[in-house]
Parts: structure tokens; C-alpha cells; sequence
């Protein structure tokens, strides 16, 4: 997940000056800012660069390989991600003492297990993270487009971006922020950023996305980078495969 804080939009100021007759040519009035785009604009146009709703909407399952490197360290992990459609997901991380983490969700329990034993999130936790359990959250990047408005324009890797930004409120004192930057030229989500705010503490994360390849008909980022509480986490995607079959079985949280 991931985050950004929320910066106060900078006052502008507009000098006038008392009009005087032929004081300006016709020309050297300064030009008019072009209007943001809606949410609807952003995403309608996404949707279409990344393939468009009829792809993505006949494959049901997807098996993705990463290799994965911690703050530019020489270990090199592998990790598996498997997904089926409509909200079941699992991640197999092989970690650099040879010891594997499994994360899993089956759509209604998420669950950690490692080397300290068996998890399962509850609450406020379990809420946050059945968010990111729907398989078709990279289609659909905006939960709330209702709620969700276009604040401007930045800059990510030297390129312009369309900033979309939401808030996710569980409780008075649990929530998340969220902001979604699509770059003005293609169309494409290249950062994201959540912040999860809980009683215990915050996690704060940017997700940055790359080398967007056209698979089986839709567009997948093979690099991305996350930041998460100061740490980066790169991945470089090394095989994708859809609607190979994947059993339920695989997703059910282990007996403890």
C-alpha cells in the first residue's frame, strides 16, 4: 500500500493593473491554463492503453514470476504471485537464508505464514488488504471514482502526470490516502502512492511503474520500484501466464 501526505494547495496571487487604453498589444496577454481532465477522462483513457475492458475481462487467472532486490543489496529473490479472478491472490517469497513467507488471501480471510509461524489480519488490517485482493484492481486502479477528484499535475522521472486522489475512512482513527499519477502523453498509471494509517502506526508506500508490455492483449509493467517506509523493493517481471488453471486449494489459509 501506499502514500503520499496530503500538501496544502499553494495560493496564487494575480497582479491587476488599471486598465489603460492600447497599454497591451492583443497579444501579450498570457495564455489561459488548460483544464484538468475528469477522473472519468483519466480512467476511460488508461483503461484503453492498457488494453481496454474486454481483454482483461476474459482472463480469470494470472501466475506472474518476479525477481526481486532490497535497497540495491547483491541478493537476488524470486517471488510468485498467484491470482484468480474474482479476489483470490497468493504471494511465495524465497528469501535469501532459503526460507519462504507465503501471503494469501481467499476473498474473505488474509493470512501471513513464515518461518515465526501463521498470521491472519483482523479488523481494520483485514479491510485494508481485501482492497488489494481484487483481481482486477490494476483495471480498475480507483476504487471511488465518485469520491475521487484530479488535484493537478507532476512531474514522475521528468514526465507529466495527472495526480487522482481519494481517502478510504474505516473508523475515526483508521484510513488510507491515496493518489494515482497517469502520464499525460500515454495514458498510463506510472506511481501510486498509499499512506494506511492505523492506531499502531502508519505504512506509508510509493509504488513507481515501468516497461509496460502488451501480453496476451493487455499492457503489463514488467519493473516497478517500491518504497515502503524508506526501503526500496525492485522487481523485475520474468514470466506471465493467464488462464492456466489454478486451484482454490492454494489460497485457503493453512491449519495452524
Amino acid at each position: 500500500m501506499r502514500i503520499k501526505t496530503y500538501l496544502l494547495a499553494a495560493t496564487l496571487f494575480a497582479i491587476v493593473l488599471p486598465a489603460r487604453v492600447n497599454s497591451q498589444s492583443p497579444g501579450s496577454a498570457p495564455a489561459a491554463q488548460a483544464p484538468l481532465p475528469t477522473v472519468k477522462g483519466i480512467l476511460d483513457r488508461y483503461q484503453a492503453a492498457i488494453g481496454g475492458n474486454a481483454a482483461w475481462m476474459v482472463i480469470t487467472t494470472r501466475t506472474l514470476t518476479y525477481f526481486r532486490q532490497v535497497d540495491d543489496g547483491p541478493a537476488v529473490t524470486t517471488l510468485k504471485s498467484y491470482a484468480k479472478a474474482p479476489d483470490k491472490r497468493l504471494f511465495v517469497l524465497t528469501l535469501p537464508d532459503g526460507s519462504v513467507r507465503r501471503d494469501g488471501c481467499d476473498g474473505k480471510s488474509v493470512w501471513t505464514e513464515d518461518a515465526h509461524g501463521l498470521r491472519e489480519q483482523t479488523g481494520v488490517g483485514l479491510a485494508m488488504r481485501l482492497r488489494h485482493c481484487n483481481f482486477y484492481s490494476r483495471l480498475q486502479p480507483v476504487e471511488f471514482p465518485d469520491k475521487a477528484r484530479v488535484s493537478g499535475i507532476e512531474q514522475v522521472e521528468g514526465r507529466n502526470a495527472y495526480v487522482v486522489e481519494y481517502s478510504i475512512v474505516y473508523s475515526p482513527d483508521a484510513y488510507s490516502k491515496c493518489l494515482l499519477y497517469f502520464d499525460s502523453d500515454t495514458g498510463l498509471l506510472v506511481r501510486q502512492d498509499e499512506m494506511d494509517s492505523l492506531p499502531e502506526g502508519q505504512l506509508v508506500q510509493q509504488d513507481f511503474y515501468d516497461d509496460y508490455r502488451l501480453v496476451d492483449g493487455i499492457r503489463v509493467p514488467f519493473r516497478s520500484r517500491d518504497v515502503i517506509n524508506g526501503h526500496t523493493i525492485l522487481l523485475r517481471l520474468g514470466e506471465v501466464k493467464h488462464n492456466v488453471p489454478v486451484d482454490d486449494a492454494l489460497f485457503i489459509k493453512p491449519a495452524k
